[in-house]
């Protein structure tokens, strides 16, 4: 989530980018590797570097718009900020289903949870 709010917010999130790009260079060969270059790519406002990589991760992110990256009148560096805040979004869902889904399995096998 911190590599997503430094990409939205550039300036101030130069900061973290040695940071970002380190896990990104950890993660290399992974989708969340890709995301995390994505926002390597937005801290530095390297917008249409970040249009590639994003338009990359729809190619294999079936939740994302196809079309999205054509979109007309949109900056490349907001259709790149789109794509990286639904990926961060998309796994929080699938976090948070994966806990509620051990609540629910933990609350079944051994009864209420206290």
């Amino acid at each position: 989530m911190l590599a997503v709010l430094a990409a939205q917010h550039p300036g101030h999130g130069v900061r973290a980018a040695d940071r970002i790009a380190a896990l990104a260079a950890a993660n290399d060969g992974t989708r969340q590797g890709t995301y995390l270059r994505l926002a390597v790519e937005l801290v530095h406002g390297r917008n249409a570097q970040a249009l590639a990589l994003a338009s990359e991760i729809i190619d294999w992110a079936d939740h994302l718009e196809p079309k999205w990256p054509e979109a007309p009148g949109v900056p490349d560096g907001i259709k790149a900020a789109h794509v990286l805040a639904e990926g961060a979004f998309r796994t929080i869902e699938q976090r948070h289903h994966s806990v509620t889904g051990t609540t629910i399995l933990l609350t079944s096998s051994y009864g209420p949870a206290r």
